[in-house]
């Protein structure tokens, strides 16, 4: 029964890693997509993706200034 038992974890774990893995994957690809309105069956969410623009802008400005700063200036 002890092997019967491990491949059946195994199994439950394997699955569950898969599950949320893919929502994970879905999550950010919501996350990236700058659509205002978006339904998926019966949830339906309207977002403000003028402000996330602004804010990857400003987070893409900082991260350029970062990597200006570490290359030496001769």
């Amino acid at each position: 029964m002890a092997v019967d038992d491990g491949i059946n974890g195994f199994f439950w774990l394997s699955l569950a890693g898969l599950f949320f893995g893919s929502v994970g994957l879905v999550t950010r690809f919501c996350y990236q997509s700058k659509c205002e309105d978006v339904q998926v069956c019966c949830i339906k969410v309207k977002r403000n993706v003028e402000t996330e623009k602004i804010e990857d802008l400003k987070l893409q400005e900082m991260k350029s200034n970062n990597d200006n700063e570490k290359i030496p200036q001769p």
